[in-house]
């Protein structure tokens, strides 16, 4: 199987490409990222470039002849909301189109996420068929994605699936997540005696947390056996308060902290629960998650050890 890789070098990227090369698939990635060859996966064939840009996405598809594109290139926070459509929406039609030029038809795994829905329900499980009604920059985008892969599914004839992901956890996510700014605050806190705080948001609203390792198993599954046209969710089908994450980081410490809640770290329109029904993707291709919560964050906080001690030169 020829397999290319959109944002390879992302936190989701990397999980995924490990995941295809122990199942001896023929992987080319693509990024923006300028990598060395000590940072590429062994058997991988990679490639930099912007897939808004139209040479740089044909020749990624002409070198790679792929019959899967997992498209996970996009952006999940930035300073300025144009940004938003012009990775995620922008990115995704341009990779459409130029396969529809060069006149592949390989299926293309496109990568949205939970926030398309917003507050569509607070009570029940959110199933496919709940509406989408985004309150972000970042949702409203992934919205509209998905409208340009149903174009390209329509329109052009190309088998295209998408994931609509919960909230993502495990081993080399950016800190600007919640539950990886713990665990890096309290990587840091381990290794400075000056510093013995952790500083955190609104620790009331509850997520549902799905490990990236059981995510990219997910992806795999959906690309090879979903239906085109079709969305998945990929949950855990249960909601986690942010506070018990943070108790359960807390309880894993080789220090003690104390939290101390920030006013500037509180999120504004913060939906209070929101949980997911995996329902669909289990009937399809028989997906649960399998890697608990509390494993999650034991292994983003071994993680951000050893990347705090590598920043310091410590073995």
């Amino acid at each position: 199987m020829r397999v290319l890789v959109t944002g390879a070098a992302g936190f989701v990227g990397k999980h995924l490409v490990d995941d295809l090369v122990a199942k001896g698939e023929n992987i080319f990635g693509v990024d923006q990222t300028s990598l060395g060859p000590h940072a590429i996966a062994k058997g991988v064939t990679y490639l930099q470039g912007n897939l808004c840009k139209t040479p740089d996405i044909e020749r990624a598809l002409m070198l790679s002849q792929p019959d899967i594109v997992f498209h996970l290139a996009g952006v999940t926070k930035c300073k300025e909301v144009q940004d938003f459509y012009y990775a995620n929406v922008v990115g995704t039609a341009s990779l459409l189109a130029a396969a529809q030029r060069l006149g592949m038809k390989p299926t293309i795994f496109v990568a949205s996420s939970s926030a398309v829905y917003g507050a569509a329900s607070l009570r029940e499980p959110i199933t496919e068929r709940c509406r989408t009604r985004p309150i972000t920059h970042y949702g409203a985008s992934k919205a509209a994605e998905e409208l340009v892969a149903r174009h390209g599914f329509l329109a052009y004839g190309l088998p295209t699936v998408c994931a609509r992901t919960f909230n993502l956890i495990g081993p080399y996510q950016s800190s600007s997540f919640a539950c990886s700014d713990f665990a890096y605050q309290i990587a840091l806190a381990e290794i400075n005696q000056s510093k013995r705080t952790v500083e955190t948001g609104n620790l009331s609203t509850r997520r549902d947390f799905v490990d990236v390792r059981d995510a990219v198993s997910a992806y795999d599954l959906i690309a090879n056996r979903g239906k085109p046209g079709v969305v998945y969710n990929v949950c855990s089908g249960r909601s986690i308060a942010i506070g018990e994450c943070l108790r359960t980081l807390l309880g894993m410490a080789k220090v003690r902290l104390d939290v101390i809640a920030c006013q500037s770290r509180m999120q504004k329109n913060d939906i209070p629960v929101q949980t997911g029904s995996a329902a669909r993707l289990y009937k399809q291709a028989g997906w649960k998650p399998r890697i608990p919560i509390r494993q999650s964050l034991n292994d983003l906080l071994d993680y951000w050890r050893e990347d705090v001690r590598s920043a310091r030169g410590e073995a």
